[in-house]
């Protein structure tokens, strides 16, 4: 039975408004609801459970991945490979700083402040500033972090700081004696996990992302000056060859692509505004 009274034509008004707001986004889309006042909170503890149960599951698989017998060789083969290719530079460059006291400590400094203050900063930043890059950004890290654990596991590689009789130093690395580990980081760093530098590549992702987050061409640049120096650092401190930070480079890559494939396979779903029947058309068989 058809009523044409107020009611009818209240409801007919109000069913229009409805339809227009669900058709606002395309033909049948209604828009995603609103998150409710607990899901900022139910999401930070998320990310925070991700990054605490990576971080000891790296560091148990990092620590128990050291062979010293095998790193040596490796390391040595690289010293071989270096040296034949006329590039073995990193004890000079070692010896050079060492005779600057402020660029020593610069350097000593930023290879500790580049993993543990600038990395977490950014996924700071990222996180309450641009919520998709934050998740590209981690996605990556944590891409580019496993490939390094497949690196250590498969190819232990032990760093220049160890070959003193090649004119490596352990002066400026900042950390103890891999023979004789002391404190907390003797306890939880893995002496010999050189290969790939792991330093190398989360600067690398940090670059690349925050770059795309500002249009000023000087902030760019400074960006990618960070791990430039990093890797700089790195060399000179006697932690990493440079063959280390070549294949740092190659597993940040390897990062980015595995970030956009998960971006591309499940952030447009994230996003994506949910279909809704039409009541006025047939569904289809």
């Amino acid at each position: 039975m058809r009523h044409d009274g107020p009611e009818a034509r209240r409801f007919d008004d109000s069913d229009r408004v409805t339809r227009a707001e669900e058709t606002k986004n395309g033909f049948g889309v209604r828009s995603p609801p609103a998150p409710s006042r607990g899901a900022p909170r139910r999401d930070l503890l998320c990310q925070l459970l991700v990054w605490t149960g990576f971080g000891l599951a790296y560091e148990v698989v990092r620590g128990a991945s050291g062979n010293r017998s095998r790193a040596l060789r490796d390391g040595l083969a690289l010293i071989h490979l270096e040296d034949h290719l006329h590039a073995l530079f990193e004890p000079h460059l070692e010896h050079l700083v060492l005779h600057l006291p402020v660029l020593a400590a610069l350097v000593t400094g930023s290879y500790w402040a580049s993993e543990f203050g600038v990395l977490v900063l950014a996924l700071i930043w990222t996180y309450v500033r641009a919520r998709a890059t934050y998740r590209r950004l981690r996605d990556a890290v944590i891409a580019a972090n496993v490939l390094g654990l497949v690196g250590y596991v498969l190819a232990p590689t032990a760093p220049p700081r160890v070959f003193t009789a090649y004119g490596f130093t352990n002066a400026l690395s900042g950390q103890p004696n891999p023979a004789h580990p002391v404190g907390l980081i003797g306890f939880a760093a893995n002496p010999y996990a050189a290969m790939p530098s792991v330093h190398a590549a989360d600067l690398l992702l940090v670059a690349y992302y925050l770059a795309q987050l500002s249009q000023r061409p000087l902030v760019r640049v400074l960006c990618w000056l960070w791990p430039l120096w990093v890797s700089f650092c790195v060399l000179a401190s006697g932690n990493h060859f440079w063959l280390d930070v070549i294949a740092g480079a190659g597993i940040a890559l390897a990062g980015i692509r595995v970030s956009s494939a998960i971006a591309s396979r499940f952030g447009e779903l994230r996003g994506r505004p949910r279909a809704v029947p039409d009541a006025g058309r047939p569904a289809a068989a």
